[in-house]
Order: C-alpha cells, then sequence, then structure tokens
C-alpha cells in the first residue's frame, strides 16, 4: 500500500507540474520533433498506465496469496487428521500384538 500512495503522489504531481507549466506556442513553422511538454505528457501517461498495471498486478497477487493461505490451511488439517489416524492405527496394533 506504501508503494501504490508513493507512485500515486509522484504521478499526481508530475501531472500537476505539467498543467501548471503548459505554455501554448504558436509558431509558423511546424516541427517534426515533439515539445518539451508533449514528452512529459507522454511519460506522465506511461507512468500513469504503469500504475495502473502495477495496482491490477498487486491485486491480482493479493487473491492468489489468499487462496495458497486457504489451500494451506486445508492442507495443514489433513495432516493433523492422517497423523490422527496414524496414531490410533499404531496403537491399535500394539494392543493387538499384547492381546
Amino acid at each position: 500500500m506504501n508503494q501504490r500512495g508513493s507512485m500515486n503522489q509522484r504521478t499526481d504531481e508530475i501531472e500537476r507540474i505539467l498543467n501548471a507549466s503548459k505554455v501554448n506556442y504558436s509558431s509558423p513553422q511546424v516541427s517534426q520533433q515533439p515539445t518539451l511538454y508533449e514528452v512529459q505528457r507522454r511519460y506522465a501517461e506511461d507512468l500513469k498506465q504503469l500504475r495502473q498495471q502495477f495496482e491490477e498486478s498487486q491485486q491480482k497477487q493479493e487473491i492468489k496469496d489468499r487462496e495458497q493461505a486457504k489451500e494451506n490451511r486445508v492442507n495443514r488439517w489433513l495432516t493433523v487428521a492422517s497423523l490422527l489416524v496414524a496414531t490410533v492405527s499404531m496403537a491399535a496394533a500394539i494392543i493387538s500384538l499384547f492381546m
């Protein structure tokens, strides 16, 4: 959660700076190279998209982790039940030897 907050804050700050520094240049010559603002804007959009992908990945991983924890609990109970059955079987075998 801390990483998400930090990424959100950085992206929001970049967008705020870009919007505040947006200058409308009107030039008779149209340049083929993107302006600094365009490059920064694309960078901010890419960063925002990466942040969204990261958050989606984190949510998927949290779901997988919960499912894995549930499976681990079930396996633990099955192990305990198996040990209990083995102990009872051993006790019954020992008793039958002495009778």
